[in-house]
């Protein structure tokens, strides 16, 4: 959420806060169901899924406001 607001926490919105949790919920459907598919035990496996569904899901849900199209998914 600090980066949808470029670190200022007085501009966050009602709207920030949606996205922010759709975002989570998304990530948190998305590992639960790739991890019970792949089967992931090592901690650091775990680590990067999470990591990239992470990635997959910000940058679906919402445009960037900082630099390419996928940045600030990749930051998030």
């Amino acid at each position: 959420m600090l980066l949808m607001v470029q670190g200022n926490i007085a501009q966050v919105t009602t709207g920030h806060a949606l996205t922010a949790l759709k975002v989570s919920l998304g990530v948190l459907v998305a590992y639960v169901v790739a991890k019970k598919i792949l089967r992931v035990d090592r901690f650091w496996k775990t680590l990067v899924l999470l990591a990239a569904i992470t990635a997959v899901i910000d940058f679906l849900i919402h445009p960037t406001h900082v630099g390419e199209a996928w940045s600030e998914a990749v930051l998030a």
